[in-house]
């Protein structure tokens, strides 16, 4: 593990163009001068000072998640994650696709989706949560195709929602949501935020 850790450091350091000579130990200084070790060298930086942990630079970090409840019958119901759209404020916001796929019949784990920021000053969060076409399901009746083709699940609230828990957990009722269709099933989602 160390051996690949060194390798991946150097490989890092040799592609972002990074003088490979150099010890990573100590300070450094420029090849007609002596570091003393303990006493930042004037060429370097200081270290930016570290924020508090959830926040950015450019504001709060916030996750979305997805759990399923009222599982009913349910032993799996497999699905994946298209897309996580997120905008304050009408703005389009980065999201970090954190997992593409879930089964909502995993009894008391709300799955992490995504994480954004939240842009200090905000005032309105919304949010697009899109499946893949298709998924899977299993119960105690059989096995077979969910249809995951609806609209994306959507949502607004006030930003004060978000920053004073740093989550939203859409809360999907599974027995509700998923429709009888013959051989398979179709979702239409029957769904909560919580905060």
């Amino acid at each position: 593990m160390k051996r690949l850790m060194a390798a991946l450091v150097l490989l890092t350091m040799v592609g972002c163009g990074t003088d490979t000579t150099r010890s990573l130990d100590g300070p450094t200084a420029p090849p007609d001068e002596v570091a003393v070790p303990g006493t930042p060298v004037a060429h370097e930086p200081e270290p930016p000072e570290a924020p508090e942990p959830g926040v950015t630079q450019q504001g709060l970090r916030a996750t979305l998640r997805l759990q399923g409840i009222g599982i009913g019958a349910y032993t799996a119901v497999l699905g994946q994650i298209r897309s996580v759209e997120v905008r304050v404020d009408g703005v389009e916001q980065e999201v970090r696709l954190e997992r593409g796929s879930v089964d909502l019949a995993r009894t008391g784990h709300a799955w992490k989706l995504a994480t954004f920021t939240i842009p200090d000053g905000a005032r309105e969060v919304s949010v697009a949560l899109r499946f893949d076409d298709f998924g899977g399901y299993e119960s105690s009746a059989g096995a077979g195709m969910v249809d995951l083709r609806v609209p994306p699940l959507r949502f607004s609230a006030p930003a004060e929602n978000f920053i004073e828990h740093r989550h939203a957990v859409v809360h999907l009722d599974v027995a509700r949501s998923l429709l009888d269709r013959g051989e398979g099933r179709l979702l239409l989602p029957s769904f909560q935020v919580h905060y």
